[in-house]
C-alpha cells in the first residue's frame, strides 16, 4: 500500500504540481508567412530550416507539445533582395495552453539561414536524341517530326534556369518497323547535353506529343518504253 501511494503522488507531482520540469522538441518544421516573394521575383532556393526547443514548464503542460503542434512562423515580407538572408522567427503553442506555460531555455537556431535568388524563366528547343536505326528496308523520317510543340518554357532560380540549354528527348528507333508515336518525357540539359539539377525547376509542360514516322522501302525497276515518232525510232 505505501509503494502504490508514492508512486501515485510522484506521478501526481511530476505531472501537475512541478513547474520547473524541461523537454526538448527537435526537428520542428517551419511554416512561411507573407510569402510575398513571388511577385518580387524572387524565391528560397535552400531546403525548409527546422528548429530545435528547450522548454521548462508544468509538466502536464509539457505533456500537451509535440513537434507538429509547435508553430514556428518566418514573416518573408522582409526579403527584399536576392542573398543569404538571416531572419527571426515566432514561436507559438496550442490555443488551449497559456501563453506563458512555457519558458525557452534554448532555441536552435537564434535566427534562420535563407538563401534566396531571382527567379526568372525562359523559353528552351526541344531536342530530339535518335539511338539505333530501323531495320533493312525500313525508312524513318526523322528529319520531318511532329510535335505539339517544339519548346519548353522553365522558371525558377536564377543559378540554375540559366545552365539549361534545351529539353533533349531520347526518340529509339532500334528495330522499329511502326511510326513512334507516344508522349514522350524530357530532360533538361545544358549546352554540352548534360542534364542540370533542375529539382526548384519548373515548366509548363510535362510530356512533349511527338510521332517519327517509319515507312517500308522496296527497290521496284524503272522501264522505259520508247515511242516511235518524228522519223525517231529507239535504234536512232
Amino acid at each position: 500500500m505505501s509503494v502504490v501511494v508514492a508512486i501515485a503522488l510522484w506521478a501526481y507531482v511530476i505531472t501537475t504540481v512541478s513547474p520547473e520540469s524541461e523537454d526538448t522538441f527537435y526537428d520542428i518544421p517551419v511554416s512561411y508567412q507573407n510569402d510575398v516573394l513571388e511577385e518580387r521575383g524572387l524565391m528560397i532556393v535552400s531546403e525548409k530550416p527546422t528548429v530545435t526547443l528547450t522548454l521548462k514548464g508544468n509538466r502536464s503542460d509539457l505533456n500537451e507539445l509535440n513537434e507538429n503542434n509547435i508553430t514556428i512562423v518566418v514573416n518573408l515580407a522582409a526579403i527584399q533582395a536576392p542573398g543569404t538572408q538571416m531572419v527571426r522567427y515566432d514561436v507559438s503553442y496550442p490555443a488551449n495552453l497559456p501563453n506563458n506555460a512555457f519558458e525557452t531555455i534554448s532555441q536552435t537556431p537564434n535566427m534562420l539561414t535563407l538563401k534566396v535568388e531571382n527567379k526568372i524563366k525562359k523559353p528552351v528547343p526541344i531536342v530530339l536524341e535518335y539511338i539505333g536505326t530501323v531495320p533493312e528496308g525500313f525508312i524513318d523520317d526523322r528529319e520531318n517530326p511532329v510535335m505539339d510543340t517544339t519548346v519548353v518554357e522553365v522558371a525558377g532560380p536564377e543559378s540554375s534556369v540559366e545552365q539549361i540549354d534545351r529539353a533533349v528527348i531520347q526518340v529509339d528507333l532500334t528495330n522499329k518497323t511502326d511510326s513512334v508515336v507516344g508522349a514522350f518525357q524530357y530532360v533538361l540539359c545544358n549546352k554540352d547535353g548534360e542534364p542540370v539539377d533542375a529539382q526548384m525547376v519548373t515548366t509548363n509542360v510535362e510530356e512533349v506529343n511527338l510521332s517519327v514516322k517509319i515507312q517500308r522501302l522496296k527497290e521496284v525497276p524503272l522501264v522505259l518504253n520508247l515511242v516511235d515518232g518524228g522519223g525517231a525510232t529507239k535504234d536512232t
